[in-house]
């Protein structure tokens, strides 16, 4: 590959897309499946609200936020 190369010889066609409500090991599990690094995810809409990495899915099954009470950040 080099910066001539048209975009469709390197993109997939088939796109896979991650419901907002899904669960970080469900979309681990499913990019995994589906041979993917990422995917996006969208809401009830349709509309684009994040891209989720496989990576990123792995971590957030690793690791909680520091979120207070009310679900704000976390300020020491």
């Amino acid at each position: 590959m080099d910066r001539f190369t048209q975009l469709n010889a390197i993109m997939s066609t088939e796109l896979v897309t991650l419901p907002d409500s899904i669960n970080p090991r469900e979309a681990f599990e499913e990019l995994n499946n589906e041979r993917r690094k990422l995917a996006p995810v969208v809401d009830k809409s349709g509309n684009l609200v994040g891209i989720l990495t496989r990576t990123g899915a792995l971590r957030a099954t690793l690791y909680s936020p520091a979120v207070d009470a009310k679900g704000g950040l976390k300020i020491e």
